[in-house]
């Protein structure tokens, strides 16, 4: 006998097929969330850094330049 789309096991055998996919890209999604949460940390602290070091000594160092903030 011929399954038509409509048949249990066909349907049970997309969604399946579906689930599996949709869980890897879920997966894939949380990996680059939690490496986007780690980035960010870091730039957070490289900020923090800059900032102390701003209220310390009145100038921010970038890229082996003093910038001096006048106002």
């Amino acid at each position: 006998m011929e399954r038509g789309p409509n048949d249990l096991e066909a349907v049970i055998e997309r969604l399946e097929f579906k689930n599996e996919k949709l869980h890897h890209h879920n997966e894939k999604i949380e990996q680059e969330i939690i490496e986007l949460r780690r980035d960010n940390k870091k730039l957070a602290k490289q900020c923090e850094d800059l900032l102390e070091q701003f209220r310390n000594k009145g100038a921010i160092w970038m890229n082996k330049q003093l910038l001096h903030l006048s106002y």
